[in-house]
């Protein structure tokens, strides 16, 4: 019987100015890009349009793709109040003596960010999942002030195309399931039952070493390794 991954979970957000081409993974995947912290995960909708033409005599009859859109969907605790101007196409953020004053408002001050599109990636904790769109948040935003929760982020990107062929989204789904031979890097050693995605981690001896897939490992000791 063939195996098959369930993906289930949330991931991580990052958002950063769109230069004109998709960068790699790792130019994105970034703290200094990383999008708040994730609530309520992200949804990716797609939809499409169809224009129906028929002669008069009832003789023919075709429909067509006349357009489509999508739209990327996410929420966030708001980490700091930079990640406004990234959903806010008239923010203007000037920051002095430790405050941060964030003026908003007046469509003359669109694109005051001086950034008219954005590269938003949703990644899936596993890491098997990554979609990635361009486009601005075309939904506003609402900051909630409650007792007992932290200020959410829920904005909408309409997605433009990626790559001037109207391209919307590029979403990669990794579906390896047979263990790799490969050489691997140990790159954390985690405490016994630990989540790899967990943020308490601790360094292999304050660096990196490699082993090969006959190499005996500490018992005890989960292992989190990429493939080198």
């Amino acid at each position: 019987m063939a195996q098959n991954n369930i993906v289930l979970g949330s991931g991580y957000i990052y958002v950063l100015p769109f230069t004109g081409s998709q960068p790699a993974d790792e130019v994105i995947e970034t703290d200094a890009n990383q999008f708040g912290y994730t609530k309520g995960g992200a949804t990716f909708a797609y939809s499409t349009e169809y224009t129906t033409v028929e002669d008069d005599n009832g003789q023919i009859k075709e429909t067509f793709l006349s357009s489509d859109s999508a739209t990327l969907r996410c929420g966030a605790f708001m980490g700091k109040p930079a990640e406004l101007v990234k959903i806010c196409p008239t923010a203007d953020i000037q920051t002095a003596g430790g405050i941060s004053t964030i003026k908003i408002g007046g469509v003359a001050n669109d694109g005051a960010s001086g950034n008219d599109k954005w590269l938003v990636r949703f990644k899936h904790k596993s890491g098997k999942v990554r979609i990635t769109i361009v486009g601005k948040n075309t939904d506003g935003f609402e900051l909630a002030f409650s007792a007992d929760d932290a200020v959410q982020l829920e904005p909408t990107f309409t997605c433009s195309t990626l790559d001037g062929t109207g391209v919307l989204a590029d979403i990669r789904i990794d579906t390896n399931t047979t263990p790799s031979t490969n050489v691997y890097e140990v790159v954390r050693v985690l405490a016994e039952d630990a989540d790899p995605h967990d943020l308490g981690y601790y360094e292999v001896n304050n660096g990196v070493y490699t082993l090969t897939t006959d190499t005996e490992v500490e018992e005890g000791k989960v292992y989190y390794i990429l493939i080198s």
